[in-house]
């Protein structure tokens, strides 16, 4: 497993850049709460994150979430201008399977094709959705080695961002297409079933990044 520059470690724990970010969040939520903020009294808000995305020839984050997560932050390393006198905020953003990341963990087969993510609708009937086992989940499995491999570097300035965990209803239509519409109208206790146990996996795995990532940095 790579290990984190010195370099990079001192500048993705820069004090001063980690009050800034802290500002500007701060500044973030008095907007969506409607408190007077001198900032958001007089400026427009605009944000533009910096995310990295290292070339998957050189590493993947499918095969090596690890070392993947520590080329992002390398790269991140190099963004002097992105967190200086502007709201910029630096991230690690776990990217597999894209909006179909649930979707793989339920099983449905997912695919690239023409640069995007696309998933087959189960074979199974509305209403048989059963909770997956996460302790053997090989997509599960990426994701939380890749949160351990950010925590593991130890560095207070960037943001970790999870993978896509999308409503139960977009699942809903990922994992069976019209036939969950039109489950709604015919078969109205598969369709809770199954919205259920979609809800329960988000909700899952909402709270593992919760207790597991600092909040100030989710």
């Amino acid at each position: 497993m790579k290990q984190l520059s010195r370099t990079a470690h001192a500048f993705l724990n820069n004090s001063e850049y980690i009050a800034s970010r802290d500002r500007w969040v701060e500044r973030l939520s008095h907007l969506f709460s409607g408190t007077s903020d001198d900032f958001c009294d007089k400026y427009a808000f605009a944000i533009s994150g910096c995310v990295p995305r290292p070339p998957y020839e050189e590493v993947s984050p499918y095969t090596d979430p690890e070392d993947w997560v520590i080329a992002c932050l390398e790269l991140l390393s190099h963004e002097n201008g992105a967190v200086e006198d502007r709201f910029c905020p630096l991230c690690v953003e776990y990217p597999i399977y894209g909006v179909h990341y649930i979707d793989k963990i339920f099983g449905a087969n997912v695919y690239m094709h023409a640069d995007q993510w696309h998933a087959d609708y189960l074979k199974t009937p509305i209403g048989s959705l059963e909770m997956p086992d996460l302790e053997k989940d090989e997509t599960w499995a990426l994701s939380t080695r890749a949160a351990k491999a950010f925590l593991d570097a130890d560095v207070k300035l960037p943001l970790f961002g999870m993978p896509t965990l999308s409503s139960a209803l977009n699942i809903l239509v990922n994992l069976y297409g019209g036939e969950a519409l039109i489950a709604m109208y015919e078969d109205e206790d598969a369709v809770r079933h199954d919205l259920g146990v979609i809800n329960d996996l988000i909700r899952t795995l909402h709270r593992w990044h919760r207790e597991n990532i600092p909040a100030q940095q989710l």
